[in-house]
């Protein structure tokens, strides 16, 4: 390169040739354009803004969506901007495309969302596949999601033939989406399956127990999720399975339920473990000693009430750190909330106690509570509610607010891919961004419900 000297005196200059630095800086070349797509809902509203973001290039931007009546695009100073008028709850599949430039996102419309929350979209990814994935937990900080995975339509709970066209093996039992599925090998090629558990010296049963297990997915920069890993009790042929699993903190510690049959049809308890959700997880193992089930190698302590039935559980530790609070349901039993004090995750847990009225109601069926210190969100029957504590006694119905509605299903619709069924709230507390992650069931063209995962972001 050329080095330019200017003078002290007259303002003479001079060109010397200089060498250049081994380390210099080199310009980049330019960076690729870019093209992106967000969903903005329309306040009290079903209807949505497509919004395409270029970055990089100038190319006029145009926006086309698979059904609904999408609004023509118009051209903003980074993209551009179309109204989509929804003809029913689904998925609606929007594509944004600028010169040789593609991209598509799913908007997700169900029922009613509440004004503080924006579109829902599916989770993007390896989340959903057309088996049933159920009770997703968001880790705080957004980075893993964990869920349960059954390889057959829920629709097959509802039938409960065995053999039956609800309860054929629908979805996948290996790589890419579910590696390493327990209980593969009793998946056969004509997506039937051997009703038993020929490991633990159980052939055959009765009732349905399909191959599943828990698994969590861990989140990449375009916001997806993938590398599954499977969190699992060995030697079961995945007919025993944990659930309701949730990352308490970013460091691993984690909470689950367990029906362990070993105890003899005794319900569900709850466990405190800490495990590495970027790996695959074996809980524990299941053998078969001389006729009787034995469960060996369990990494997780028994926490809550030893007593009680509690499923899907959620911890919460206040500022202080000084207090915890288990949160539970008994999907089998009253079908209702409850919570379990105690100084530490460790316990000594006091006695379960019921969350009264209104949060927990007579006649209808509550689950999966999560709470983040103010608000505590839960299923009841089709819908996920949401209510707000004062900070005084649980017990006390006067410290819990009336529950308003947050996700809400369609309804009257029997069209193939509504959405007649939103369900299993988890949060992010600590992201940057919070997001609310949920299921909804969809209709299929062969009758059943596929139950997926979905995400709402907060405005």
């Amino acid at each position: 390169m050329w080095l330019v000297i200017v003078g002290a005196c007259g303002g003479s200059s001079a060109t010397i040739d200089a060498p250049v630095a081994a380390d210099a800086a080199v310009p980049p070349p330019d960076a690729a354009p870019t093209l992106s797509l967000r969903f903005d809902r329309t306040p009290g509203s079903v209807e949505l803004d497509a919004i395409a973001t270029l970055e990089g290039a100038s190319t006029p931007v145009t926006l086309s969506a698979d059904h609904g009546a999408l609004g023509a695009t118009l051209p903003t100073p980074t993209g551009g901007r179309a109204h989509l008028v929804p003809a029913g709850t689904g998925a609606y599949t929007i594509t944004a495309t600028a010169g040789a430039l593609t991209v598509s996102r799913v908007a997700l419309v169900i029922g009613s969302v509440d004004e503080a929350w924006n579109q829902p979209e599916p989770v993007r990814g390896l989340a959903n596949t057309p088996g049933w994935e159920d009770g997703p937990s968001i880790s705080p900080d957004g980075s893993v999601l964990t869920f349960q995975y059954v390889a057959v339509s829920i629709s097959c709970l509802l039938d409960m033939q065995v053999g039956g066209p609800a309860c054929k093996i629908v979805g996948p039992v290996d790589a890419p989406a579910r590696p390493r599925m327990p209980g593969a090998s009793r998946v056969n090629a004509d997506g039937t399956y051997v009703n038993g558990c020929p490991s633990i010296g159980v052939p055959t049963l009765t009732n349905f127990v399909p191959p599943n297990s828990l698994y969590s997915l861990h989140r990449a920069p375009d916001g997806s999720f993938g590398d599954p890993h499977p969190i699992y009790y060995a030697g079961a042929d995945g007919c025993i399975g944990a659930f309701g699993l949730q990352l308490t903190d970013d460091a691993g510690g984690a909470v689950y339920a367990l029906d362990n049959p070993v105890t003899n049809g005794a319900g569900a308890r709850v466990f405190l473990a800490h495990l590495d959700p970027t790996a695959d997880v074996v809980l524990g193992t299941f053998a078969n000693v001389g006729g009787q089930l034995e469960l060996d190698g369990h990494i997780g302590t028994m926490i809550g009430d030893p007593d009680g039935v509690q499923g899907n559980p959620n911890l919460w530790t206040d500022l202080t750190g000084n207090a915890v609070v288990l949160f539970s349901d008994d999907e089998s039993g009253r079908q209702d909330l409850f919570f379990n004090d105690a100084a530490a995750a460790t316990g000594p847990y006091a006695g379960q106690t019921l969350i009264p009225p209104p949060v927990s109601a007579a006649g209808v069926q509550e689950s999966q509570p999560f709470f983040d210190g103010h608000t505590l969100y839960y299923r009841r029957d089709l819908v996920v509610l949401a209510t707000d504590w004062n900070g005084a006694a649980m017990s006390d119905a006067a410290s819990w607010t009336a529950p308003r509605t947050i996700l809400a299903p369609g309804t009257g619709e029997t069209d193939v891919g509504t959405v007649p069924v939103v369900g299993e709230p988890s949060v992010t507390t600590t992201a940057p961004a919070k997001e609310l992650y949920f299921v909804y069931g969809r209709r299929v063209a062969d009758g059943t419900l596929d139950l997926d995962l979905a995400m709402v972001p907060a405005r």
